[in-house]
């Protein structure tokens, strides 16, 4: 954790990663600012203020597969009070994932490379691929 936020002496990836940090620096100054990650949830790219979109190296960003059926009901789960803490803050990353799944999937679904890239069996390639498309 500590090569991921460059704070040797704190534990924990509370502060964001220096990655995310950066992130956050830029977007303090106007710049709009994304982060990624293909490693999965990880430190380095998670901010204060930037919140990380996972990519998945071989499959990009997975969406939820009855997404236009559901809408209605993940739109009310995410309206309701639960009056409890825990349920609010997993209501509210369960909301912020599926929208930003659904947002940058439905980018990334139209985006076509014009180079072909040799991923068969190469994590580094599948990985190069999906950075590619973003």
């Amino acid at each position: 954790t500590a090569a991921s936020t460059l704070q040797c002496q704190l534990a924990g990836n509370r502060i964001g990663g220096v990655g995310g940090r950066i992130a956050d620096a830029l977007g303090a100054t106007g710049l709009q600012t994304n982060s990624f990650s293909l490693a999965g949830v990880a430190t380095w790219p998670q901010g204060q203020r930037t919140d990380v979109s996972i990519v998945d190296r071989s499959r990009g960003v997975p969406r939820l597969t009855q997404y236009d059926s559901m809408k209605d009901v993940i739109t009310g789960i995410a309206r309701t009070q639960h009056k409890n803490i825990y349920c609010e803050e997993y209501v509210n990353q369960f909301a912020a994932a599926i929208d930003s799944s659904e947002r940058l999937g439905g980018l990334l679904e139209n985006a076509t490379l014009t180079t072909s890239y040799p991923t068969q069996g190469s994590r580094i390639g599948e990985q190069l691929q999906q950075v590619a498309r973003l």
